[in-house]
């Protein structure tokens, strides 16, 4: 069983952190109790020199950060220093933290409260491996990104498109 997980919600350009190190028997009572002021939270790390050092600092001794795979290339690089420290990373799922966030009455759109359910997440799931999403390297991550490249262009041609046609309908 692990001792110390860190939970981690990656924005545009930071990461809000949640560390647990057991299951709290209320989850909900626990963020309420233990959430902190947005504006100086010390646990909301960017991506600068000294921010990445703290962050570093914050991580020693970690069993694992778990990390949502969406905005993956904002988290691919936290997960990088992380790995570069020795510190293992675990992907959950986004409809998986999405349901333990609603099942335990956290709020919605709440980085921190995110955060909690992703270091609650690999507390209740640690030894079932299939609990974790796994990235393949080499070509099948290739043909992964590519993939979700092109999907991202398809959204953007089809938004233009539509923009385009309702300026033409106008005319």
């Amino acid at each position: 069983m692990a001792n110390r997980i860190i939970g981690g919600d990656v924005c545009k350009n930071s990461l809000v952190g949640w560390e647990l190190s057991e299951l709290p028997l209320d989850l909900r009572a626990h963020f309420k109790s233990n959430k902190r002021v947005k504006r100086s939270d010390p646990l909301t790390f960017y991506l600068n020199a000294a921010s990445v050092k703290d962050f570093v600092e914050f991580i020693e001794d970690a069993d694992c950060l778990a990390l949502e795979p969406r905005g993956r290339n904002y988290s691919e690089l936290w997960a990088t220093i992380a790995e570069s420290h020795g510190v293992s990373v675990r992907w959950v799922g986004h409809p998986e933290v999405k349901y333990l966030r609603k099942s335990e009455r956290l709020p919605d759109k709440n980085d921190q409260a995110d955060a909690l359910a992703l270091a609650n997440y690999p507390l209740r799931n640690w030894e079932k491996e299939t609990a974790f999403l796994r990235f393949k390297s080499g070509a099948i991550a290739e043909i992964n990104e590519i993939y979700l490249d092109l999907k991202g262009l398809k959204a953007n041609n089809t938004a233009t498109t539509n923009r385009v046609r309702a300026k033409l309908a106008i005319s």
